[in-house]
Parts: C-alpha cells; sequence; structure tokens
C-alpha cells in the first residue's frame, strides 16, 4: 500500500469514527393527550397520570413524567426529544439483544392514572397501549376502577 493510500484510508476512518459519535435527534415520547373517567363515563378530577418512555435502542434508563388531571379529566404531556450517536445505538441494541428473548427494541412509551383510590391503563383492545415510535400525537381514554385487593388468606 502507497503512502498516499494509507493517509487515505486513515483520514476515511478517522472521518467514519468521528460520525459515529455525532448525535442525531430523535423523537423520545409523543405529545400525548390524556382523558380519565369513571365507570360512568364522568371524568375524574384530581387523578395523576402517569407517561414512562424508554428507547432501548439508545439507553439503559426510563422516564417518567406526572400531571394531574383538571375538572375535565384532562392531562397532556408534551413531546420530548432526545438524542442518540450511532455509536451509541449500536452499543445499547448489542445490549439489548443480549437479553435474548427478553429484548427489547426502539422506542415505546405508555401511559396509566392512579389516584382517589382508583386506578386504570390505557388500552387498544384488550392490550395496554404501547407507543413504538411511529406517530409523534396520541390521545387516549382511560377508565379508571376502583382499587382492588386480593381476599386474605385464611
Amino acid at each position: 500500500m502507497t503512502t498516499r493510500a494509507r493517509i487515505l484510508t486513515c483520514l476515511a476512518g478517522s472521518g467514519l469514527a468521528v460520525f459515529a459519535l455525532i448525535p442525531f435527534p430523535y423523537l423520545a415520547a409523543p405529545r400525548w393527550d390524556v382523558w380519565v373517567v369513571d365507570e360512568a363515563g364522568a371524568p375524574i378530577d384530581g387523578m395523576t397520570v402517569r407517561r414512562v418512555y424508554r428507547s432501548y435502542s439508545t439507553e439503559s434508563e426510563e422516564h417518567t413524567e406526572d400531571q394531574v388531571t383538571d375538572k375535565r379529566g384532562y392531562a397532556a404531556f408534551p413531546v420530548r426529544w432526545s438524542s442518540a450517536s450511532t455509536a451509541q445505538r449500536c452499543e445499547f441494541t448489542v445490549l439489548s439483544a443480549l437479553a435474548f428473548v427478553h429484548a427489547s427494541f426502539g422506542s415505546h412509551a405508555y401511559v396509566f392514572a392512579f389516584g382517589n383510590g382508583k386506578e386504570g391503563s390505557a388500552v387498544s383492545g384488550q392490550y395496554v397501549t404501547d407507543w413504538t415510535g411511529e406517530l409523534d400525537y396520541m390521545r387516549s381514554r382511560i377508565q379508571a376502577e376502583p382499587l382492588r385487593f386480593p381476599a386474605p388468606a385464611r
């Protein structure tokens, strides 16, 4: 290999290494509007609504945010952006893959409500609504039901 080829190879490798360290923005969690109602469909004031989100491909910690419903049973979460480099994305993708059958990839978020002796989750059909990064806006209606405690063992 000639000296010029070595220099070009080193420059190209250095350029790729620098590029791999540049952080690029991504949508960490969408804007999410939530309405909390009781079993009769009436809005519930003062319920805590929690949004939990995490990008398994860029970080190891999940994030939580709480809002309290107003008299209309409404709470809103703003859009959240984050950034990660290509190197960071590769690192966390490999770490997630090491979990094998328990592996998770990409962005995920969900909301649930609790307080006043009630709780509930946003559901789609029979499953908890799981945002996976496709949409930048979500709307959910959560039906909060009274807490049910298991009967004491005899």
